[in-house]
């Protein structure tokens, strides 16, 4: 850096000791550069050592000191409410406050915003990225979005979405590592313009003529060490692996890169749709063809990925343990480890809420009841479809180990997205009343709960998740309870009517067994009736052998079966464990099979109460945390009136 400029100083705090400053340093890049990579790490280090050393400075280093204070405010967020983190020893020793000199930090940080901003340096696009995130989940949601606005217009007047004459080899200044940073916050730059988007419900800032993720190139930061990086799990052309590049701590993020671009694929045709409820059915076949295309990105990405970052939750849980039992690591090995199984579990979150994204249209929008008769079967399975396939994400989203990433930048954007699982999983009681998805999906709402109860101190989001999830489960039980009542007189009525012998024979018969009537066994239908077929139910020793691919399709809570590229498998659906049979096996009375039901759902008149309430829990979670208005048309935070 030169010496442009006469020397300045902080303004609105005395610069903390630089061994703090270094420390709250460590904790950024070790609990938000696995996750948000914007920077290069030996680079900056080395560049803030430099510029630590001194409490004034030349007005062309302004960028990076700002650079390094809003690393040190996200670091320090992190271990706030952290009592194993050593420096709250430093902080007592300088009479400092840990949320004091946060607020701090921030402070100052703002009084130079405009300054900043007046540089258009690569530094403007990470604080302002950093500190835009940083208001999204910890104190000023509006101004985020503001900011984080700043952040893709510096992106633009830097040209970071193109590469220039020195980002290429062949070029005269060509640097490696200034090209990579540029292409790693471009990325970056993506990947939160999508995500505001998704959580403020409004158009994307970037055009989408330049909305391309930019490769990346591997660089020393990101390596593994040779203890990892010859595993077979992380190798190249590994035959458990779809991909012929060797797995990093990179690989990470070209994955979400790539993911957040099918997303905003999503974003930019639900867009364009411009829905309001009710649809028409011309507007649901529309909708049905987006979500089937952007499906079909969703799958291609999923067949793309390494081993081990497969999302399967069963193995997942085998990769993990597989990684942790590698021995013979390096301290900085381990850490690499370390990172990358908080990348696996992240990875996990980041593909399931995608997935309740891409669905969540179907799942909201309903045609008029007088033009229901119009609607063709196959637009009627993928409704159907995507009720199922939002269940199954959400019940694996909710099985992801939270306390693996207490303490992580990170634990807020997984709480968000518990959230509106738990919403989901408040639907299949009401809309399966009894069965086994119904269950499985209050177990996982249940598990939600008890995770965000566990981390409430942490995060408000926490907090607002705990209470509108657990009142929401409390109504969802009761009506599910009414429907079940309502259902099960419902069933005996027409049984009576029309197989009087057959139910006395089928109520002998299990008393005779000491089982209720809704655990007979279930066997085949007849002839144009589709074959039943029992859940199966793996010990503990199955989940540790190789396991097949059915088992895989049914394992861990995912009750409607799958096909390997995550498809409703058609060969399998399964009655409830409330279906009658008489004696000779033959079907007395069905209760709604999970298809069908989710059609039933889709049109019952019930839904419409079920509608309303998740709709006040989206609006005032909305609230809560982002501050957005009310019953705004165009807020991500309702539920079926026209958030798209």
């Amino acid at each position: 850096m030169g010496c442009a400029g006469p020397p300045w100083s902080l303004v609105t705090m005395q610069c903390p000791p630089p061994m703090l400053l270094e420390a709250l340093i460590d904790v950024y890049f070790d609990r938000m550069h696995w996750f948000t990579l914007i920077f290069h790490e030996p680079s900056f280090r080395q560049a803030a050592k430099h510029v630590l050393s001194r409490t004034s400075w030349h007005r062309d280093e302004l960028g990076f000191v700002l650079a390094c204070l809003m690393v040190s405010a996200v670091g320090l967020k992190c271990v706030v409410r952290d009592p194993s983190w050593i420096g709250h020893a430093m902080l007592a020793e300088e009479s400092w406050d840990a949320v004091t000199l946060l607020e701090a930090l921030i402070k100052e940080v703002r009084f130079h915003l405009l300054d900043l901003l007046d540089d258009c340096s690569i530094e403007t696009v990470q604080v302002c990225s950093l500190l835009g995130t940083y208001y999204v989940f910890h104190a000023s949601p509006t101004l985020a979005w503001s900011i984080l606005g700043m952040a893709v217009r510096t992106a633009y007047a830097l040209t970071l979405h193109c590469d220039g004459d020195d980002d290429n080899a062949t070029g005269k200044d060509y640097d490696p590592v200034v090209a990579q940073v540029r292409r790693r916050n471009w990325n970056h730059i993506l990947v939160a313009d999508t995500f505001a988007a998704m959580i403020y419900g409004r158009p994307v800032s970037l055009d989408a003529a330049f909305s391309y993720v930019q490769p990346l190139d591997d660089l020393d930061d990101l390596v593994l060490g040779p203890g990892l990086s010859k595993h077979p799990l992380l190798t190249a052309n590994s035959p458990r692996s779809a991909t012929s590049r060797p797995v990093s701590r990179q690989t990470f993020h070209a994955l979400k890169y790539y993911l957040y671009d099918i997303v905003r694929e999503a974003l930019n045709r639900f867009r364009l749709l411009r829905l309001q409820s009710p649809i028409s059915p011309a507007e649901l076949v529309s909708l049905v063809e987006a979500v089937q295309h952007v499906r079909s990105l969703l799958y291609a990405w999923k067949a793309d990925l390494p081993a081990v970052f497969d999302t399967n939750p069963t193995s997942q849980e085998a990769i993990l343990a597989e990684l942790d039992s590698i021995p013979d690591l390096s301290p900085e090995e381990q850490k690499s480890r370390r990172h990358l199984s908080l990348q696996i579990n992240a990875l996990n979150v980041t593909y399931n809420s995608a997935v309740i994204f891409i669905h969540r249209p179907l799942l909201e929008y309903r045609v008029a009841a007088d033009s229901r008769q119009a609607l063709s079967s196959e637009t009627l399975q993928v409704v159907s479809e995507s009720l199922q396939l939002s269940v199954n994400a959400a019940l694996e989203m909710s099985r992801v180990p939270v306390p693996h990433l207490e303490n992580q930048f990170a634990m807020s954007f997984v709480l968000m997205n518990f959230f509106t699982a738990g919403v989901i999983l408040c639907i299949p009681p009401t809309t399966w009343p009894l069965s086994t998805i119904a269950h499985e999906a209050k177990a996982g709402t249940l598990r939600i709960i008890h995770a965000s109860r566990a981390l409430k101190p942490v995060t408000p989001i926490a907090s607002h998740t705990e209470q509108l999830l657990t009142g929401l489960l409390r109504r969802s039980l009761q009506q599910e309870v009414d429907s079940g009542l309502h259902q099960e007189h419902d069933m005996r009525i027409e049984s009576d009517r029309r197989y009087p012998a057959s139910m006395d024979q089928t109520m002998r018969y299990s008393q005779q067994n000491h089982l209720p009537i809704n655990e007979t066994e279930a066997r085949n239908e007849q002839a144009n009736q589709v074959p039943v077929q029992e859940a199966p139910r793996f010990s503990q020793a199955d989940r540790q052998g190789p396991i097949s691919g059915d088992q895989m399709r049914m394992a861990n809570g995912s009750l409607f079966p799958l096909t390997h590229n995550g498809e409703i498998e058609g060969a399998n659906v399964m009655h409830s464990a409330n279906t009658i049979y008489d004696e000779n096996g033959n079907l007395v009375i069905s209760n709604n099979d999970p298809r069908r039901g989710a059609i039933d759902y889709h049109y019952a008149e019930q839904r419409h109460q079920v509608d309303s309430q998740l709709d006040e829990v989206f609006g005032i979670f909305g609230q809560m945390l982002f501050n957005l208005v009310p019953n705004d048309p165009y807020s991500a935070w309702n539920w079926g009136n026209g958030g798209f």
